[in-house]
């Protein structure tokens, strides 16, 4: 399902992710309705009961603030080598396309619209 602030979205920016959880979440309808209400989260989809796909826009959303709320349900994501080494890229990531929204460019080197 898609959320009705996508229209505010920059789509430049969108990613998605999949989070795998350690344990299947209790209620996945609530949990889905706060990820959504989320401001820059574009769509939330369950692919099975321990995972989550996510499409936001990392200009306005981090990978640490969907985790946040992971937390604050109770909720904690898987802690393998594989899984902790792709939280970082997806990390990694966050942060440079948050500081790519950022940038001003120079005069000739403008992003086209």
């Amino acid at each position: 399902m898609t959320n009705p602030t996508e229209a505010q979205l920059n789509t430049e920016f969108i990613l998605k992710r999949r989070l795998k959880l350690q344990q299947p979440a209790p209620d996945q309808q609530a949990l889905k309705a706060e990820l959504e209400a989320l401001t820059g989260m574009a769509a939330v989809q369950w692919q099975n009961e321990r995972q989550l796909e996510l499409r936001y826009d990392a200009s306005q959303l981090q990978v640490d603030q969907v985790i946040e709320l992971f937390g604050q349900s109770g909720l904690s994501l898987q802690q393998g080598r594989l899984a902790r080494l792709r939280l970082n890229w997806y990390r990694m990531t966050d942060r440079n396309t948050w500081d790519s929204s950022r940038h001003v460019p120079h005069c000739c080197n403008k992003s086209p619209k």
